[in-house]
């Protein structure tokens, strides 16, 4: 469900394909190019890192199927419809957030995402419908800013592209109304912002 609301959203994703087998993976990972991700599809797994749902960096054929059999023998019933294979998206990890409140509507939020969201906490919040100058001022809200300008990196990341994620985020919330929406990460580098794990609960 959640990857048809990117889609139906036009929110750009990591190229990626449901493979059924070894052999399906081994053919889309040639197309795309290593390095690829492998990742279990399930919105009931939250933290999908930590519990071995997630194989990234993977370089080559052999470490492909070895984790693609893994993955089928340790998470059998959400495998079964087959294993996500995803381009290995490089940049900065970043999440865009949504949660409907009884008194305010829809809130979207914006930070620094991947595994550190939780604890560091660095994100900018509003009610929806969130305009292209709000998405700016909550993108330039977060502590780490500085990182996004690539102050310290010297590869500042595309701005426009997450804004537009924002916004259509901001769209999505309203017109959808879920109880909670996680795009987390959202990569972002100098090309664009592309998600790369979602979970939405209506």
């Amino acid at each position: 469900m959640a990857y048809e609301l990117l889609s139906k959203y036009k929110i750009d994703t990591a190229p990626s394909i449901l493979c059924k087998d070894e052999k399906s993976a081994s053919k889309y990972a040639k197309k795309f190019g290593y390095p690829v991700v492998l990742k279990i599809i399930s919105d009931k797994i939250v933290h999908k890192t930590e519990v071995g749902a997630v194989k990234a960096g993977i370089e080559g054929e052999g470490e492909l199927l070895h984790a693609f059999r893994a993955m089928r023998g340790k998470f059998p019933s959400e495998s079964a419809g087959g294993i996500l294979l995803q381009k290995m998206i490089r940049g900065i990890e970043l999440i865009v957030g949504g949660k409907s409140d009884e008194q305010f509507g829809q809130l979207l939020i914006f930070g620094l995402g991947g595994i550190y969201v939780e604890y560091l906490k660095d994100v900018s919040a509003r009610v929806c419908p969130v305009s292209r100058e709000e998405a700016q001022k909550m993108i330039k809200e977060i502590k780490t800013y500085s990182i996004l300008r690539g102050v310290r990196t010297g590869r500042p990341v595309n701005e426009k592209a997450i804004i537009d994620v924002i916004v259509k985020t901001s769209s999505l919330l309203l017109k959808e109304n879920p109880r909670e929406l996680d795009f987390n990460p959202l990569i972002a580098n100098k090309e664009g912002a592309y998600v790369v794990d979602a979970r939405v609960i209506r």
